[in-house]
Formats: structure tokens, C-alpha cells, sequence
């Protein structure tokens, strides 16, 4: 079991659920598999500042744009890394999520992206 709940943590598998550490996560290879929007971020105090995002991705496609910073995502505060995976988490391929981001100049725009099956070469959102 301990050995289990090691490999789901190392693979980064605990928000999608892992049976066993030996089985393919079916999230991960089936093609609409978990959700991706395609960013990589760091908590704020209030929010997640956007570091990088993606080519190609949902993030991309929306206008999001690195150093900007995501207040809020489908009306729901974002306090921080774990509150936003869980908002993206909640949805499948194909949703919206509706973004309220502070952009680096201090406006405001809300932008919308439809999420994309995530990539199996990445383990992020």
C-alpha cells in the first residue's frame, strides 16, 4: 500500500485517481482523458500568476498571456494552485471555464478557453 501511494505521488496521479501503481491510468491514454488547459503557474496571494503558456494549448487559444495572473475561474475565487486544478479537474474535454485575469498592466478581461484532452507527454493543466 505505502509503495502504492508513493508511485501515485511521484507520477503526479493523486487528482486523478490511480488503482494501482503497475496499472495504466486509463485518464492518461485514452484520448479524451483528463482535462488541459495548458499553462504552467505559481500561487499568489490571491490567484495564479501564469509563468508560461503552452503552444497550441486551450490557454493559448484564449488569450492567455505569460504574467498574467488568474483571479477566477467559472465564477469560483482562485486562491491558489490546488484551488485551480480542482476547477479544472471538475470539467472534461470539450467544457468552457471562464477566466477573470489581471493582466500585467493592472486590467482586468475575462477570457474563455474550451479545454482540450491533455497531452500524454504532459502531466500539468
Amino acid at each position: 500500500m505505502k509503495a502504492r501511494l508513493i508511485a501515485c505521488i511521484l507520477m503526479g496521479l493523486m487528482a486523478l485517481g490511480c488503482r494501482s501503481a503497475t496499472e495504466p491510468v486509463a485518464a492518461l491514454t485514452e484520448p479524451d482523458g483528463p482535462p488541459y488547459l495548458g499553462v504552467i503557474y505559481v500561487d499568489v496571494i490571491a490567484g495564479v500568476y501564469i509563468v508560461d503558456v503552452l503552444p497550441e494549448s486551450p490557454a493559448e487559444a484564449a488569450g492567455l498571456k505569460e504574467g498574467d495572473t488568474i483571479l477566477v475561474a467559472n465564477g469560483a475565487r482562485i486562491m491558489g494552485g490546488f484551488n485551480f486544478k480542482s476547477q479544472i479537474v471538475a470539467l472534461k474535454p470539450g467544457d468552457t471555464i471562464d477566466l477573470l485575469v489581471e493582466r500585467e498592466n493592472g486590467k482586468r478581461d475575462q477570457l474563455r478557453a474550451v479545454l482540450k484532452a491533455r497531452p500524454e507527454t504532459v502531466l500539468f493543466e
